[in-house]
């Protein structure tokens, strides 16, 4: 039964069970996709997955160093910029998040033997399978501590890498920050002698 279902029958009240769900952050929605894109099995050369970038470096860098062996490779980041929220009740805000995917394909023939076209096409059903799972269409894969809402996904193709080509997904999402818990964690760490002479 929803939330609302529940408060109308009288269960839980509606605000209870939306607070229980508030435990997403920008880390842990990240932390999802990765999983996620992770798990996707592509249409095309399905024997080589998707693999996130263990390197503590830069992904461009170590993909350029290493062409054949970064097909499929990917990266997450969090796009980093903050704008004001779009609603409070004090104990929880909305907001928005903008993360970019970015996976590498070596320019090889391995698509096809049409070479660039048939590279193209490829990166193009890895995308709607990307899209598929962390765009609008995702929302069923985000819940508990990655409750969010998939606002939607875009592409775009990076072709300035000197030996691979890049997918670009720039993905956003919106969810309930519970800024109880970040208090309270500002909180337990606060030297009450602060600001004392």
């Amino acid at each position: 039964m929803s939330w609302f279902g529940n408060w109308l029958g009288g269960g839980k009240s509606a605000t209870t069970v939306i607070a229980g769900a508030n435990a997403a952050t920008t880390s842990t929605i990240l932390e999802r996709c990765i999983v996620l894109v992770n798990a996707i099995t592509p249409a095309s050369h399905a024997t080589v997955k998707f693999r996130h970038s263990q390197g503590g470096g830069d992904f461009r860098e170590e993909c350029e160093a290493a062409p054949a062996g970064a097909f499929r490779r990917f990266d997450i980041s969090d796009q980093g910029s903050r704008e004001m929220f779009e609603a409070s009740s004090v104990d929880r805000t909305l907001e928005d998040t903008t993360l970019i995917i970015t996976v590498a394909y070596d320019r090889s023939k391995r698509a096809g033997i049409n070479g660039n076209r048939d590279r193209m096409r490829l990166i193009d059903e890895d995308w709607r399978k990307i899209n598929y799972v962390i765009g609008a269409y995702g929302r069923a894969n985000f819940a508990g501590a990655h409750d969010c809402t998939p606002l939607g996904a875009e592409s775009d193709i990076d072709d300035s890498g000197e030996l691979l080509d890049y997918l670009l997904v720039t993905a956003r999402f919106t969810y309930y920050l519970d800024t109880n818990a970040i208090l309270s964690g500002f909180d337990s760490g606060f030297d009450s002698g602060f600001g004392s002479p």
